[in-house]
């Protein structure tokens, strides 16, 4: 009996002592050059030059000296910024919405923005043109009896900015695509 109360005071002996040295696992890299993000709204996409960070609030790791920070949310207006390393900074952005009105309808009529790599060309879909800044097109809006001319101002590599003639803009979205063609 003395033996097996001597075994079991020896073993939990080992476990507390096991316990205590145990480190706690980090979160994510160990790295002095991390960027907290975040946003109003929040769940926007955070891209380091080309590169898809997460979503915000997030942090994200520069690995290089400078990287241009892309914020960007469906609807609304992308944030662009160059961030420089330094140690551990915070930064916020309140994202601005868009013309609600043309994202709908570019929404409703099944236009989109398609990439499936990043050496393609952006298209739009569903005719799979190639497109590129400066490139119009028409869009009819049936409900208000009015064709709109829509030009491509900014072709950036996540996103689109297209303004009317009135000079009207919407921000969407460049999709990426990978299939097996």
């Amino acid at each position: 009996m003395k033996s097996c109360f001597l075994l079991s005071a020896i073993a939990l002996m080992g476990l507390v002592a096991g316990c205590q040295t145990q480190q706690p696992k980090k979160a994510g890299p160990v790295n002095d050059y991390a960027i907290s993000v975040s946003s109003t709204p929040s769940d926007a996409a955070i891209y380091l030059d080309t590169e898809y960070q997460g979503a915000t609030p997030s942090a994200v790791y520069l690995k290089s000296e400078k990287a241009l920070m892309t914020v960007f949310k469906p609807g609304y207006t992308p944030v662009e910024v160059e961030v420089n390393r330094s140690k551990n900074q915070e930064v916020s952005y309140n994202l601005s919405p868009v013309n609600s009105y043309l994202y709908e309808l570019i929404s409703n009529k099944g236009l989109r923005f398609v990439k499936r790599s990043n050496l393609d060309n952006v298209r739009l879909e569903p005719s799979n043109r190639p497109i590129g800044e400066n490139y119009a097109f028409y869009l009819k809006d049936d409900s208000m009896g009015k064709t709109l001319r829509l030009r491509i101002v900014k072709l950036a590599s996540r996103y689109v900015t297209l303004e009317t003639d009135e000079g009207t803009s919407v921000v969407l979205p460049v999709i990426y695509i990978t299939d097996n063609r």
